[in-house]
């Protein structure tokens, strides 16, 4: 169910810095990209070179729900790969 609210809550513009709503005030999400705090913990965890394996032991969640995660950030980002999608939010890690 989780990841199903993640897919329907994903925001498909195009990756500008825009202000936050409050909705994603207080729900943690980073005016940049529209990433929240879930997806800028998983990135932290990519730029430091860690599998998707170590993330998920990490923050408790299966594999599965990692990639799914991956790939939203990726989306949002507009990025195809870890090194793109790492060097595209540098300043906020």
């Amino acid at each position: 169910m989780e990841t199903a609210k993640l897919l329907a809550d994903t925001d498909h513009r195009s990756p500008t810095l825009r202000s936050s709503t409050k909705e994603e005030r207080r729900e943690g999400s980073s005016p940049l990209y529209g990433l929240n705090g879930k997806e800028m913990e998983i990135v932290r965890y990519l730029s430091g070179g860690l599998k998707y394996k170590e993330i998920t032991q990490r923050m408790h969640f299966s594999e599965s729900t990692i990639k799914n995660y991956v790939s939203i950030i990726y989306s949002k980002l507009n990025v195809d790969n870890r090194t793109q999608a790492v060097n595209r939010v540098q300043g906020l890690l």
